[in-house]
């Protein structure tokens, strides 16, 4: 909680001293959810094929393979999710100017809203590691490592459920006339809202 309040305080810090506008907290939290939600993936397909390798013995290059192609789908599939929601956003948002989001964009909206993203990581990681552990923990059968697998990733879909929620959240917030500085506060509050999507209750540890 000590955390949560300190990164809350600092977003909302940032976010008045740069002088964000609703479309930089819609971009931030885009960015955030891609890079920390991709950087989930990676953690939870690494620690599968390291429990594959050390716990059942399956062969190692067996074990890359498998993990190349779930990358690749998971690449795939969660960009996807990301690039439907940047094309509903550069619609209605006044920045980037252009008729359709471009990959070449996510560096640039990266480095303008990392902020955000060294929040998000703070939160949510932490979280990823006690539940991949959980998720993990004395499996034999090698049947469950991808059940296991498969639990694990709710935790990076959660967060494109919260992006649109958020995104929805903010406009209907901003149609209403409310202060600018109160639609940021409830927006972090939400988007940094320490539920377990996994479990549906609190989570421990800030997710």
């Amino acid at each position: 909680m000590l955390l949560g309040a300190v990164l809350f305080g600092l977003g909302l810090g940032i976010a008045w001293i740069s002088e964000w506008r609703l479309h930089d907290v819609i971009w931030g939290f885009w960015i955030t959810s891609l890079a920390v939600g991709y950087l989930m993936i990676i953690g939870i397909l690494v620690h599968q094929a390291h429990h594959q390798i050390r716990d059942l013995g399956m062969a190692r290059g067996q074990v890359a393979v498998g993990a190349l192609f779930m990358l690749g789908f998971f690449t795939f599939h969660f960009g996807f999710f990301h690039w439907g929601h940047a094309q509903f956003l550069v619609m209605f948002l006044d920045w980037p100017e252009a008729s359709d989001f471009e990959i070449r964009m996510v560096p640039e909206i990266l480095a303008r809203y990392w902020p955000i993203v060294l929040a998000g990581l703070l939160f949510r990681l932490s979280n990823l590691r006690d539940y991949t552990a959980r998720s993990f923990a004395d499996l034999s059968p090698k049947q469950d490592v991808g059940k296991a697998a498969g639990d694990a990733m709710t935790l990076p879909y959660a967060g494109v459920i919260r992006l649109h929620l958020a995104i929805f959240g903010l406009f209907a917030a901003n149609a209403l006339g409310l202060p600018e500085l109160l639609i940021f506060a409830l927006a972090y509050a939400w988007f940094f809202l320490p539920v377990d999507f996994s479990t549906g209750k609190a989570a421990a540890r800030p997710l």
